[in-house]
């Protein structure tokens, strides 16, 4: 069968999915085409082969090996394609034979492909936390420094999970936190990132959650945030849906860590301003 023609059908075979088919016949084809040379070819295929299986298919693994090929592949987009596929259907067996190609990529010149790799990382973790227990906190670390947004912004939600877990590892992460957070209320990242003229307000809300969570209990940590906390408190208080979504968790940290009087103080007055308000979602 032409290679076009394969294309097509499986483009079809989605959508007879999508009505409520079973179109089960035709997944083996999908994961075949992933092996092709033709970039449009492979990302239609690696699109549907996501679509299609779920991570109980047999058929993940005869898929392993394409996808560790093409990892190293000259093309970044065909690096994309296949990381797309890794965040979606990644099991616990995959990781062993995927990490190493996804440690190398967190070095990648794409952004793109430095962001997919943050998240194929986030997702291994999430699959074997015991499998990744000696490298995910260094890396993690590591890409929490690249010069690109979207990429500092997995590996908030990637190190997250982490804290969640267990906060004491990460204690001497609040400093760069910190440092991060001041960076964003005082608009040094780029204007495509505000949502209603809020700056970056969910990598905010992610750091804030990182923060009270690595602050609880902790006096030495939790001083270091009281400055930016109340400097994102008066940032925040904007009036906008987003930035009473901001304020919110400000003072939710401020709760959670230890106090501090100014802080606290402006804590308070927010929440009296939302009781005070007119609006029944605030209120």
């Amino acid at each position: 069968l032409e290679k076009g023609k394969l294309r097509e059908y499986l483009l079809r075979l989605l959508y007879v999915e999508l009505l409520g088919h079973d179109a089960s016949f035709g997944h083996i084809h999908a994961v075949k085409l992933c092996s092709d040379a033709s970039l449009i070819n492979k990302k239609v295929a690696y699109l549907t082969t996501c679509l299609f299986l779920s991570e109980e298919s047999e058929l993940l693994i005869l898929l392993m090996n394409t996808m560790k090929s093409d990892l190293h592949s000259d093309n970044y987009l065909i690096v994309s394609a296949s990381l797309d596929t890794i965040c979606q259907l990644a099991t616990e067996d995959a990781v062993p034979l995927l990490l190493p190609s996804i440690k190398e990529l967190i070095t990648h010149p794409k952004e793109l492909v430095r962001k997919k790799a943050v998240m194929a990382l986030h997702r291994f973790y999430l699959k074997a936390p015991h499998l990744m227990i000696d490298s995910y906190g260094a890396l993690c670390r590591k890409v929490l420094c690249d010069h690109d947004p979207s990429v500092m912004g997995a590996a908030l939600c990637a190190l997250y999970e982490a804290i969640k877990r267990d906060a004491s590892p990460f204690k001497n992460l609040v400093k760069s936190l910190v440092h991060v957070l001041t960076q964003i209320v005082d608009r040094r990242l780029p204007k495509s990132y505000d949502n209603h003229r809020a700056p970056a307000p969910f990598l905010q809300i992610k750091i804030l959650k990182m923060l009270a969570l690595l602050g609880q209990g902790d006096k030495a940590a939790s001083s270091q945030m009281h400055p930016a906390l109340i400097a994102c408190i008066k940032s925040a208080n904007s009036g906008t849906g987003i930035g009473n979504a901001l304020v919110y968790e400000c003072v939710r940290t401020a709760i959670a860590i230890h106090p501090d009087p100014q802080l606290l103080a402006a804590s308070a007055a927010m929440v009296a301003h939302f009781l005070n308000s007119s609006h029944a979602g605030v209120a």
